[in-house]
């Protein structure tokens, strides 16, 4: 059974319809890849996936429950993590303080339990050592790195990565590939969107196409 679904999607704009009759699915456990070049709509699909959009037409399943009306905040509730192309980092918060993030929108942990469950995704990103410095003095390799820890800390049940490699170095490109198998082997469903195509091609054994807000013939895997 797929985790999740994506039924007939439409979102429209002024002038353009941003995805247009868009359907595919993940299931628990596999790394699905979407690649197309700028404006082709992937990042709009992302929105109507994780509740920041609200489609024209069609619905999004998760473990066959239509959350098509839930708004983000109770999508992540339910384990449905999405990333964006600037990490949503808070430069007044300590690094710990901005991974403990995810532990709150999902799991509801008490103060100590979502510190120690926070702690421990940092050291698995290597960033432990900046745990108690302020998010202001992260760098953009290190924010990336951060956000796949808080990623983590949320313990998803779907992961929807919008162009996770940018800013990240050789190194923490590394980090990425091991969270992405990671959260697989946890028996989530990850949608990556990326245009680095060796990155996407090596952690999904399947990589759709998207143009003009359709996906397109010519998946591979």
């Amino acid at each position: 059974m797929s985790r999740l679904m994506a039924e007939n999607l439409v979102r429209r704009f002024p002038g353009t319809v941003a995805v247009d009759r868009v359907s595919l699915s993940v299931a628990a456990g596999q790394a699905l890849g979407l690649m197309g070049p700028n404006g082709a709509g992937k990042t709009t699909l992302l929105d109507l996936l994780s509740g920041s959009g609200r489609p024209d037409q069609g619905r999004v399943l998760l473990d066959g429950r239509d959350i098509t009306r839930l708004p983000a905040y109770l999508r992540a509730r339910l384990g449905v993590a999405r990333t964006v192309q600037r990490p949503a980092w808070f430069a007044s918060l300590t690094v710990l303080e901005n991974v403990m993030l995810g532990t709150r929108a999902r799991a509801r942990l008490d103060g100590r339990a979502a510190r120690r469950r926070a702690l421990e995704e940092l050291d698995e990103v290597g960033l432990l050592r900046l745990a108690h410095h302020p998010g202001g003095e992260a760098s953009s390799a290190e924010r990336k790195l951060g956000e796949l820890a808080r990623v983590a800390a949320m313990d998803p049940t779907v992961v929807l990565l919008d162009e996770p490699s940018a800013g990240h170095d050789h190194e923490s490109l590394k980090v990425l590939v091991q969270s992405v198998r990671r959260w697989v082997a946890w028996g989530a469903a990850v949608l990556l969107v990326d245009h680095d195509r060796r990155l996407v091609e090596e952690v999904c054994p399947v990589v759709l196409r998207m143009r003009e807000g359709r996906l397109v013939d010519g998946a591979e895997g």
